[in-house]
């Protein structure tokens, strides 16, 4: 790290002070601190007591820097100081990485969710009455057969499934209400 010569520190809302060694960092040239907190700037600036400016004080250049009006605008860190011309001419400008977009995508075919190890969606009213227990029937039937079926083709929804005169009645103390 002797080569470092510029260093960003952004929304460390928990820093509470410079980090320690960074006055022995002789290469460093530029220093920005974007959106911290108003506390941790203000323990930066030479007229604050027991601050964190002497560790800062070799670096050339140091800002911090906040958005305002759809732009980041840098503020150097002491008035004696001159921002470079890079910095007083240009606001920084937030730019898009990446494809924003890319959950939005509609993938259209089964065949290219499943290559992204995604399950199709089908609802059991479509299906079968083979593949699921709402399946069959002729048109948009609201179930599909008169009355639903488990997978194993036993009636669901309402009937009993109980096993009469099961081993573990006896601890049965009252029936369930509806």
């Amino acid at each position: 790290m002797p080569n470092l010569e510029k260093i960003i520190i952004q929304r460390c809302t928990f820093l509470e002070s410079v980090p320690s060694g960074i006055e022995r960092l002789t290469n460093i040239q530029v220093l920005e601190f974007f959106d911290m907190p108003q506390e941790f700037v203000h323990k930066l600036l030479p007229e604050t007591l027991d601050g964190d400016y002497h560790k800062v004080a070799h670096i050339p250049e140091v800002y911090y820097t906040y958005w305002r009006d759809d732009a980041w605008e840098p503020h150097p860190l002491a008035a004696n100081r001159q921002m470079s011309r890079a910095a007083t001419r240009t606001k920084y400008q937030l730019e898009q990485v990446g494809d924003v977009g890319a959950n939005q995508k509609n993938l259209g075919r089964v065949e290219s969710k499943r290559w992204l190890d995604k399950r199709h969606v089908v609802r059991g009213v479509v299906m079968n009455p083979v593949n699921h227990s709402h399946g069959g029937g002729e048109g948009r039937a609201p179930i599909g057969r008169k009355k639903s079926t488990t997978p194993w083709g036993y009636p669901a929804l309402g009937s009993k499934s109980r096993k009469m005169n099961k081993y573990s009645d006896n601890l049965i103390l009252r029936r369930r209400s509806k």
